[in-house]
């Protein structure tokens, strides 16, 4: 059994290894802050993993196990037992949204230490055949391993059942999974299972009954927090804004240090001109990001936005600032320099705003395709309103291209409608919004139309013109991969496509990582490889 203690007083450190060590423990690591224990846990499979909340400067022991769970260092045979002193609902409730398989809270004792530990390495034992097969990204085999312990012991049938439902969703195979969730829920109301189930009626689009599900779980189990960014996201699709602030707002008064759920509360706070919480949201979306893998330029690039919109241009200025020194890259250069321009667009001196709007100009297109929709309005509108001919005509086409790239996506298309507005230029927006829209789909349409007809070459060379328009737009890329891989799948010999699927499949996970389409996608071509190169 491998053993990582993770703690940054060496007193801990000594007294967990010798408890261990007592019992027979040999082999045990130990790692004195988060990065340290990010290390360790990338180069070893450990089977147990004793890790203290607070670390001192760096990541802290939420941290720790979140970038452990995403970059999946740890498998479910994995036994977490996160340690503190901190007995705060913000501390418990942190840690509890990544499921640490324990939550010990000091002084501890050899006693607890074992009892907790037996108690859950008996469950996990259980699982290891499973553990194995997903760690070698084997699904097809964790599923069969699944199966087979669930016909034998009866004692975990439970965690089993949970363990299969997420391999199966991991798989794509959505109604296989929503089937095993019914059965479950058929017998017992467990809140997982309907959580589970909520999640791919999202997935699905079914959005009434993903809410209804998600409210249900919410209203019988009011801290079962995943059931909140579920709900978030099907009121986010469904158009409620303000719903959807209020459940987050319900959220973050449980669970507080969530950058992402911090970032969206910001977003939507924001477009319901809530200034005062979208600030504040955004400033904890920065703090709480920190040290942690989901930090992201895109939280110091809004909250200087909304600063800004807030009349505090210096704090705005502030915030710009700590965006260029916490990232880099010609990027994170060109998001500050059209952040800086929209403080001064919204605040002044005019003339600064104006000038940044002349050095944008020039490096638009190229910097667009890099970053997000959000960023490439703000950019569209600080030309619209404070840059001269030139840089108006940019503004427009930067605008068209968001459009074109994200047709599909009605709240996109309303964001680049709204910056028109702001711009006095409504009707001319309304018009450029369908026409780009249209002009997309009519393309998508052609591409899908030849694969019908099984002019499979045609399609693609039609969707490769038409990713020279719409380079980041995700259902364009995901079509040329399917009908890609039905030309590989029809003839070995178009092996010269490979490298194409690989490209663009990196540069879906780029753009949309959890997209559920592009994951089957990914799988599918996997299964292709392994075929050819058996």
């Amino acid at each position: 059994m491998h053993i990582l203690i993770v703690d940054d007083f060496q007193g801990m450190r000594s007294l967990l290894r010798d408890i261990l060590r007592e019992k027979g423990a040999r082999h045990i690591d130990l790692a004195t802050n988060g990065n340290e224990a990010i290390t360790r846990l990338s180069a070893q499979a450990y089977d147990v993993v004793f890790c203290d909340f607070n670390l001192g400067a760096g990541k802290n022991g939420q941290q720790v196990l979140e970038e452990a769970k995403y970059r999946n260092m740890i498998g479910p045979a994995c036994v977490w037992i996160m340690i503190s002193g901190e007995k705060t609902a913000d501390a418990v409730f942190g840690a509890a949204e990544f499921q640490p398989d324990a939550y010990l809270v000091k002084p501890l004792t050899a006693a607890l230490i074992f009892t907790r530990l037996e108690k859950t390495w008996s469950k996990k034992a259980s699982l290891l055949e499973i553990d194995q097969a997903m760690r070698n990204k084997d699904l097809p085999k964790a599923l069969r391993a699944c199966d087979d312990r669930i016909q034998t012991d009866k004692a975990n049938v439970i965690d089993l059942m949970k363990l299969k439902g997420g391999i199966l969703v991991s798989m794509g195979e959505l109604g296989k999974a929503a089937d095993l969730y019914d059965s479950i829920l058929a017998r017992r109301d467990f809140p997982w299972a309907k959580t589970g189930l909520a999640k791919i009626r999202l997935q699905q689009g079914k959005l009434d009954d993903a809410k209804a599900l998600f409210e249900s779980v919410i209203n019988e189990n009011p801290a079962y927090i995943e059931a909140y960014d579920g709900l978030a996201k099907t009121l986010q699709q469904q158009g409620l804004r303000q719903e959807t602030k209020g459940i987050l707002e319900r959220a973050v008064k449980l669970s507080p240090n969530s950058t992402g759920r911090q970032k969206l509360l910001g977003d939507v706070a924001l477009e319901t001109g809530d200034l005062v919480v979208a600030e504040k949201a955004y400033a904890k979306s920065v703090a709480s990001g920190a040290n942690s893998i989901f930090k992201s330029p895109d939280s110091y690039f809004c909250l200087a936005k909304v600063k800004s919109a807030a009349g505090k241009p210096e704090e705005a200025l502030r915030a710009i600032n700590d965006l260029k020194k916490q990232f880099t890259g010609d990027n994170i250069a060109i998001q500050a320099t059209i952040a800086e321009g929209v403080v001064y667009q919204e605040n002044g001196p005019q003339a600064k705003a104006k000038e940044i709007a002349g050095k944008l100009r020039n490096v638009a297109d190229e910097a667009a395709i890099q970053m997000s929709p959000t960023v490439t309005m703000e950019m569209a509108k600080l030309m619209l309103l404070s840059g001269g001919m030139y840089e108006k005509d940019k503004g427009l086409s930067l605008l068209q291209s968001v459009i074109r790239n994200n047709h599909y996506n009605p709240y996109i298309c309303e964001q680049v409608q709204s910056v028109f507005d702001k711009a006095d230029m409504s009707e001319a927006g309304k018009k450029l919004v369908e026409s780009a829209s249209r002009e997309a789909t009519e393309l998508m349409d052609k591409g899908v139309l030849l694969t019908r007809e099984g002019k499979l070459l045609e399609a693609i060379n039609l969707m490769r013109d038409a990713r020279k328009m719409m380079p980041t737009n995700v259902r364009l890329l995901l079509n040329t991969i399917y009908v890609m891989l039905l030309m590989l799948e029809k003839s070995d010999e178009e092996l010269s496509l490979v490298e194409e699927v690989e490209t663009l499949l990196a540069e879906v996970n780029r753009l949309q990582p959890d997209e559920p389409r592009g994951m089957d996608l990914a799988r599918r071509f996997d299964k292709f490889k392994a075929r050819v190169s058996a």
